[in-house]
């Protein structure tokens, strides 16, 4: 048999699988409201287009948790 793309290897003990895992969960905000983490400002609320939604997303889920854990 000759391959030609992709070889399946099964998982292993040491495999995490995203969702099924054996890793700890940490409750961070047991009751879900994360209003009071907010952050302030929109900084992608400006007069033109920076393509930057991801980064901006991203940076304000960042501010959630720092704001959360490290009362920033």
């Amino acid at each position: 048999m000759k391959y030609q793309g992709y070889i399946y290897e099964p998982p292993t003990e040491t495999d995490f699988v995203l969702g099924a895992s054996r890793l700890p969960i940490k409750v961070i905000n047991p009751n879900g409201q994360w209003d009071e983490f907010l952050p302030t400002e929109e900084p992608q609320k400006i007069q033109f287009e920076t393509y930057g939604c991801v980064h901006f997303g991203t940076l304000n889920a960042v501010e959630l948790l720092e704001k959360k854990l490290y009362n920033m």
